[in-house]
């Protein structure tokens, strides 16, 4: 697809994505995005604009979207940058996210506290396949995580696993287009966090990626001030912006 001229590495690496399997077009100010095999997946069915919201951008993007994707159940808004004008969304019922865009065009690094106990590799196989889709923590992360797979069956993208004495411990998928490659659903099973697992899968993922998928820069998202930004900074990977995602789901306030 055409983007639109402004629109910044962490959301064109996102609507890359998407647009694998679903449909990104792109509108005067913005993209849509539509994720069909998801529907009810607001991070994969919404509107990206080029700039923050103004005022009475509450009401104007409300119905670009009613107009754009009428039988979603949620309102999902997403844009990079400055904040904007955000208080008239939070006052409406929307929960509002705030995450650092980090990437790297060079191998990422071990972290210091990076575990060698682990191995890291591609997944291999139906089995593996299911202790990924059994450690989502939903139905609808298991039919997410189904969608994946079928991306790195078609050719798209990769998903690695981090295994501790043969069991699968944390996990995730990079996909590439254009010379991006996007991380995705990056997931340590809660007994096994705070042992410096999740550093050293993503750094050997990252590594092996930028060979496998002739990827030039590698783009990751976190919530800002998180551990997880912490641990991909010290895997190399330097913040360049801010990307920002308004969503209310069907039955919150004002749903």
């Amino acid at each position: 697809m055409r983007h639109t001229p402004a629109m910044q590495i962490g959301n064109r690496s996102e609507l890359a994505v998407i647009g694998l399997e679903g449909r990104v077009e792109e509108r005067d100010d913005h993209v849509v995005a539509t994720w069909g095999a998801l529907p009810d997946f607001a991070g994969g069915n919404k509107l990206v604009f080029a700039a923050p919201p103004g005022p009475g951008d509450l009401e104007r993007w409300e119905a670009l979207f009613a107009d754009a994707l009428p039988a979603a159940p949620h309102r999902s808004f997403a844009w990079e940058g400055a904040e904007g004008e955000t208080a008239p969304f939070v006052a409406a019922g929307y929960e509002l996210s705030r995450c650092a865009v980090l990437v790297t065009s060079s191998p990422p690094t071990d972290p210091p506290r990076a575990s060698g106990r682990v191995e890291v590799r591609a997944l291999d196989g139906p089995a593996e396949w299911r202790a990924v889709i059994d450690g989502a923590r939903s139905d609808f992360g298991a039919r997410r995580t189904r969608r994946f797979r079928a991306l790195v069956e078609a050719g798209h993208g990769l998903w690695f696993g981090a295994f501790l004495d043969g069991r699968y411990v944390a996990g995730l998928g990079i996909f590439g287009a254009g010379g991006l490659a996007r991380y995705q659903e990056v997931v340590t099973l809660p007994d096994f966090r705070g042992r410096g697992i999740g550093g050293r899968l993503v750094a050997e993922a990252g590594r092996q990626a930028m060979e496998r998928l002739a990827a030039r820069r590698l783009v990751i998202v976190a919530e800002q001030g998180s551990s997880a930004e912490r641990i991909y900074r010290a895997a190399g990977f330097e913040p360049v912006g801010q990307m920002y995602e308004v969503v209310r789901m069907p039955g919150g306030p004002g749903g």
